[in-house]
């Protein structure tokens, strides 16, 4: 049941789109890696590593941090998960995505190694299926709108919207793909910070007239208390806001809904290829 091998590849993926952006960066290429794992018997596992220097890492960093902790997966037991983890959370500070990649190696090995599927090792399986979401980067309204049509018209139920901060062309943006694809497709807003709360406050008032959304946003924490932001979106006809996850000491990731939204997982930047 030991690892005998840890192989460490970088996994370049070009975009159809090379001017593809959102808020804090442009993105023509996804620069990854992938950590394969073999233990003794020959199964294998596979995991990802995401790098966008603007979110997480670098592809030349992403590499360097995999291929310092890689070796130390060698010889471990493949069913020793959380005592692996925790050795390498301590060997290494930080690299979030480097660590969850190995953490993705160990269980998909584990799953291959007992023959289930992953969720059997994660207290087993809540729904038949997860319908996937895509991402529309920070075009011009019209643009955004075709790219959605055409993405509703191949079946796609969820699209997120990536916003720029100018609150104005934001609203054009929304109201565009909103009448493009009709009342059906659920659309998620996410600005990545280009809102200081204060701004966000003023543009959430008009963003919400449009039916269905989902509003994602990370926030400095001074500026949540300061503007008691929660506390304003909670008062708007019902929207709910909440905090949907740990973005470091300072931030926070904050979550706005009328009703609890289905499970979607984002299929990553539009025309990856």
């Amino acid at each position: 049941m030991k690892i005998t091998h840890a192989t460490v590849k970088p996994c370049i993926q070009g975009l159809a789109d090379p001017q593809w952006k959102f808020a804090r960066a442009q993105v023509p290429r996804l620069e990854g890696a992938v950590l394969q794992l073999q233990d003794e018997d020959g199964h294998t596992g596979l995991g990802y590593v995401h790098a966008i220097p603007a979110i997480s890492t670098h592809g030349a960093g992403a590499l360097a941090a995999l291929e310092f902790l890689a070796p130390r997966l060698v010889g471990r037991r493949a069913d020793d998960i959380a005592a692996v983890m925790e050795e390498i959370d301590a060997t290494l500070a930080f690299n979030p995505t480097v660590k969850a990649g190995i953490d993705m190696a160990l269980h998909d090995l584990l799953a291959r190694r007992l023959g289930v599927p992953v969720h059997v090792l994660l207290g087993g399986k809540l729904r038949d299926g997860v319908a996937l979401s895509r991402i529309l980067p920070i075009k011009a309204p019209d643009e955004m709108a075709a790219m959605a049509a055409r993405l509703a018209g191949e079946g796609y139920g969820q699209l997120k919207l990536k916003l720029a901060g100018d609150t104005e062309t934001d609203i054009q943006r929304i109201a565009a793909v909103r009448a493009s694809v009709g009342p059906e497709v659920a659309l998620t807003l996410d600005p990545n910070q280009s809102y200081n709360a204060k701004q966000l406050i003023g543009a959430f008032g008009r963003m919400e007239r449009f039916p269905d959304f989902v509003l994602r946003g990370k926030l400095q924490q001074r500026q949540l208390q300061a503007h008691r932001l929660r506390d304003h979106l909670r008062a708007l006809r019902g929207w709910r806001a909440e905090r949907q996850a740990s973005c470091g000491r300072r931030m926070q990731a904050l979550c706005c809904r009328r009703d609890a939204a289905s499970a979607y997982t984002a299929a990553g930047p539009l025309g990856t290829r």
